[in-house]
């Protein structure tokens, strides 16, 4: 666009010259013409007077001397006309000129102002647009730089509830075996009790093992579902880090200036068969079989409008800036839509990634509560010694078992809209208190 416009100023000054020299040399060959006609008619004006002076001299020759006097007169007489003419008809050409180039200087004068004035006005134009590029720029960088402090202290957050999880499972095996312990310890009191005992442990012990069975059921398929969100958390974060990338290029592309780098989205359709493959693994509920279908098809759809978009910009680096104007803006089009449908489409599948966070259901606890609920309503003809109690404050751990999810936002930021929020849908800690 630059190199246009400086063309364009390049071409009217050309032609301002041409036309200049050309107005220079049409007055210098009216001026030429003029003298020439000028000297024709002087020469043939002496020519008559000769002639006429030849005559009359012959004549005067035979007369008197007093006709050698009037002849001489006569010929002083023209020669002075003769002058008299040609200093005015110089004069009046002098002026002439003098006012041609008054008015050649003064339109020159008022061109060059007008150039000045195209030339200050485009200076400012540049620099208008130049602020303008650094500061979207900056802008740009400073978001990266805060998205990636937050995906830092996110994978943080995320090591740390795997930690606490793990924690949590060895104190609940500990639990696990303390009752079994103290149940052991109840039924040496008496054959009666141990028969009841045994018969009441026998059906904690298959509730316990059936709830245990089903929690770890139900932990595994939490696992891969925390498999799929980690997998769309890959994918999510290497998009966003070349997003940026993606809308300098669209603006640079829009403005016609030179491309400083091209983004690299090689590592994401792999990434996206990976979370293709987590969804093909694992087995979900009934109510959750039309979201599996709709998260693979969108995902399909993503990878190949990502694999389209990196086609288009290894398009444009093969070609290089050998690429016409129109070619590039069909491009530049096409490159941007690609990006606004990957944008839909990583919308509707984080919607469906929400899903895929499941809760965790404490079905060992909830049978443990169950069971020694029923142990102290029964009314034996000996109680056996209560169990030990426990202070909360020994058997009290936190559950924050949510896995959460990141909320991406896409879009073309402007240097005036804040920089998008990352969400992080973690579910309040539960407290789970056991009393003997």
């Amino acid at each position: 666009m630059e190199e246009e416009s400086n063309k364009e100023r390049l071409a009217i000054r050309a032609e301002e010259k041409k036309k200049q020299a050309r107005m220079t040399e049409e007055h210098l060959a009216t001026l030429e013409e003029a003298n020439r006609a000028h000297d024709i008619e002087l020469d043939a004006l002496e020519k008559a007077l000769l002639e006429e002076t030849k005559l009359k001299q012959l004549e005067l020759f035979l007369q008197s001397k007093e006709s050698m006097k009037t002849v001489e007169a006569t010929d002083n007489k023209l020669r002075s006309i003769r002058e008299s003419r040609t200093q005015r008809y110089l004069e009046d050409r002098k002026m002439e000129i003098e006012e041609r180039k008054r008015k050649l200087e003064a339109t020159q004068r008022e061109l060059q102002q007008i150039r000045n004035r195209i030339s200050e006005e485009q200076q400012l134009l540049l620099e208008i647009n130049s602020q303008g590029h650094r500061e979207r720029l900056e802008m740009m960088d400073q978001y990266e730089a805060e998205r990636r402090v937050i995906l830092e202290a996110h994978k943080e957050k995320l090591l740390q509830l795997e930690q606490e999880k793990k924690s949590i499972l060895e104190k609940r095996s500990e639990l696990l075996n303390e009752l079994q312990k103290e149940r052991l310890e109840l039924e040496g009191n008496s054959a009666r009790q141990l028969a009841e005992a045994q018969e009441m442990s026998m059906a904690i012990g298959f509730r316990l093992v059936s709830d245990l069975g089903a929690e770890e059921r139900h932990e595994d398929y939490r696992t891969e579902c925390y498999n799929v969100v980690w997998s769309f958390q890959t994918v999510q974060s290497e998009f966003e880090f070349q997003e940026s990338h993606l809308i300098r290029l669209i603006d640079q592309m829009e403005y016609g200036l030179n491309i400083t780098y091209l983004p690299d989205l090689t590592n994401v359709p792999d990434s996206l068969r990976n979370l293709i493959n987590e969804f093909q693994r694992i087995t979900v509920t009934a109510d959750m079989r039309q979201t599996k279908e709709d998260s693979l098809r969108i995902s399909e759809s993503l990878r190949k409008t990502i694999l389209s978009l990196n086609s288009k910009i290894e398009l444009l680096e093969i070609s290089g800036n050998q690429m016409d104007q129109e070619t590039s803006r069909r491009l530049k089009a096409e490159i941007e839509e690609l990006y606004q449908t990957a944008k839909r489409l990583f919308e509707q599948l984080n919607a469906l990634i929400l899903k895929f966070n499941i809760p965790s259901e404490n079905l060992v606890q909830i049978g443990i509560e169950e069971s020694l609920r029923r142990i102290s309503s029964n009314n034996l003809t000996s109680a056996p010694p209560p169990l030990p109690v426990h202070p909360p404050s020994q058997l009290a751990v936190h559950m924050p078992f949510s896995f959460p999810v990141i909320e991406m936002e896409v879009g073309i930021y402007a240097p005036d809209t804040p920089a998008p929020s990352i969400q992080n849908n973690e579910q309040s800690e539960e407290e789970i208190i056991v009393e003997g």
